[in-house]
């Protein structure tokens, strides 16, 4: 029965102590060693237990007091335990009539230098959600407790994150003037996009919880009037789960009976290596997989305007292909595919 209340106990006040800790580090320039911290709670509440003792955690109060006093060293507590002896001991009395407010006063002083308020004005003007987060911690901190200003900063944080998490950032890319460079159309107005080919970012790891996301968004650019390609920059993947390769396997089935062609630029080589053990390339060939942006593009263009590519490799002078001008020859991509390396290589 104490199983269960034991182990919310224990995240709760771990979370909190570490927390407190790391205020006051950052407070005084100095680290904090999470493992330590946790060994340290650990072995104040294991010899506790034996006798009865309160569970053992960091005390906001307590701490924004000794911070505020000076303190430096550990031996702090040692200081602040013989203190309370001789007060329990001898001076309890002389303290009995002492409103309450004083020891409040002594409490508010210490905390209020512990809230950093030139960073809650930072927040506001460079991050809104965590000065959303900011304001919630301290809100709950200052009307509830500290236990339950870190469990409502958790909450959000968690929210916040899978927000984060399931919609990510996207681009629709553009080819920047004179380069083979594309960036975002929105942030770079002078990125040019060609006509029929889409390309699309997607910023973040794929998988369970944001493949609709991506579904969605492919499926309203291949709506788009005059859409005969989509190629996908796979550069900011990082990971990819085995639903979101069912979904590419299912999205690459939907264009092709569309007539839009699906490629693929930028993979990264672990993920390469997970496409192929799913089966992914029996359905979407190698060649529809290229080492860069430029490499699909003018795949993309070969395939749909074969006598432009063909004029543009007998007029190297061609304005559209400036920028392959000033490259290296043998640099240069051919006009075909150009498939990325075998497995595992």
């Amino acid at each position: 029965e104490l199983l269960q209340p034991a182990l919310t106990l224990g995240v709760i006040t771990y979370i909190m102590s570490l927390s407190i800790a790391k205020t006051v580090a950052n407070q005084n320039d100095y680290q904090v060693a999470a493992d330590q911290e946790l060994l340290a709670i650990g072995a104040c509440n294991l010899v506790g237990g034996f006798f009865g003792c309160y569970p053992v955690a960091a005390s906001l109060s307590r701490t924004a007091v000794i911070s505020a006093a000076g303190a430096r060293t550990q031996a702090h507590s040692l200081v602040a335990a013989a203190v309370m002896l001789l007060v329990l001991v001898a001076i309890t009395p002389a303290l009995y009539y002492l409103p309450k407010a004083c020891l409040a006063s002594v409490v508010l002083h210490g905390v209020v230098k512990m809230v950093d308020f030139a960073e809650a004005r930072r927040f506001l003007t460079t991050h809104r959600p965590d000065f959303l987060l900011w304001v919630v911690a301290f809100a709950v901190t200052f009307t509830l407790g500290a236990i339950y200003g870190i469990v409502a900063s958790v909450a959000v944080s968690l929210i916040w994150l899978l927000k984060k998490i399931s919609l990510p950032s996207t681009a629709v890319l553009g080819r920047l003037p004179g380069t083979v460079v594309y960036r975002n159309v929105k942030r770079f107005p002078i990125a040019q996009a060609y006509p029929g080919i889409e390309i699309f970012r997607f910023d973040a790891p794929l998988h369970f919880a944001n493949k609709d996301f991506f579904e969605a968004k492919v499926k309203a650019l291949a709506q788009k009037d005059g859409t005969h390609t989509i190629i996908i920059d796979a550069s900011s993947i990082n990971d990819l789960d085995s639903s979101a390769v069912r979904m590419l396997m299912a999205l690459a089935r939907r264009l092709e009976t569309a007539s839009v062609d699906l490629l693929f630029a930028n993979w990264k080589g672990p993920q390469r290596d997970f496409l192929d053990d799913s089966g992914f390339h029996a359905l979407v060939p190698t060649t529809r997989l290229f080492l860069s942006l430029h490499d699909a593009v003018l795949s993309a263009r070969a395939a749909h305007h074969p006598h432009r590519a063909h004029q543009a490799a007998l007029r190297p002078s061609d304005a559209r292909d400036a920028a392959e001008e000033s490259r290296d020859p043998e640099e240069t991509p051919p006009l075909g595919p150009t498939p990325v390396p075998g497995h595992r290589k």
